[in-house]
């Protein structure tokens, strides 16, 4: 997860190895929604960076493929600055919305 300071040797608030290190590990994970549209692209499938809201679950996507797939399910949050939570399934939002827990909001694969 990027941690964010206002320091000026920053780039956007950000610490750049950091950056760096979260571009470099975005490289490797695979798009849930590429994977399973029969994309065999692999250029199309690295680089998913949007992870799933249930903190267990491993899912990752494009944020192009999250915001207009049907695959996935969101959840608007205007308590939390507009926030949308993006969830594997519509299951997973269901179960979120059942229990009563927090969806995450770190990086993929939560790490």
């Amino acid at each position: 997860m990027l941690g964010q300071c206002h320091d000026e040797d920053r780039f956007g608030g950000f610490i750049l190895d950091e950056v760096q290190a979260e571009i470099t590990r975005g490289r490797l994970l695979k798009c849930y929604v590429c994977k399973n549209a029969g994309d065999t692209a692999k250029d199309q499938q690295n680089g998913a960076t949007c992870g799933c809201a249930i903190s267990k679950c491993n899912a990752t996507f494009h944020y192009p493929c999250a915001k207009e797939s049907a695959i996935t399910a969101r959840l608007l949050n205007k308590k939390t600055c507009n926030i949308q939570y993006v969830y594997v399934s519509s299951l997973h939002l269901i179960i979120t919305q059942i229990s009563g827990s927090q969806p995450n909001i770190g990086s993929p694969n939560h790490s």
